[in-house]
């Protein structure tokens, strides 16, 4: 609600496209029975300094954050991609996966179970030249 990025998108990445992904419904009911907290907060640097702004994450993490001199623990935005993957292979005691290697496999189900092209199936999961 008090998103600081063009048109209220959200925190986009880097090349400051956003990025929007299709979900299968089952993909959707998963998203949509998760528990969500009342009040997530995201943050972004103006210079030097740092802001915190409420925000609607679904993925989330506890952190002590400092805002306006107080020391609070608040639900933030998962900042880290690779370390929050890692933490939640260590936490459910599965073996180490990377995240492309599910890009791939998403790639051949795409292609070969729902007979999508090459091109398709790269639509869909967003490959792009600023992505790649």
């Amino acid at each position: 609600p008090e998103c600081p990025t063009s048109d209220g998108l959200g925190w986009y990445l880097k090349w400051k496209k956003p990025r929007v992904i299709e979900l299968i419904p089952e993909a959707k009911q998963v998203l949509h029975n998760l528990p969500r907290y009342s009040e997530t907060w995201g943050s972004y640097k103006d210079g030097n300094n740092v802001f915190w702004k409420k925000a609607d994450f679904v993925f989330t993490v506890k952190r002590k954050v400092i805002d306006n001199g107080m020391t609070e623990t608040r639900n933030v935005r998962i900042s880290s991609v690779k370390r929050a993957w890692g933490n939640l292979l260590k936490k459910a005691d599965v073996e180490h996966i990377q995240i492309r290697d599910l890009r791939t496999f998403f790639n051949w189900m795409l292609i070969s179970q729902y007979g999508l092209s090459h091109k398709e199936a790269d639509a869909y999961l967003g490959n792009s030249e600023a992505v790649n």
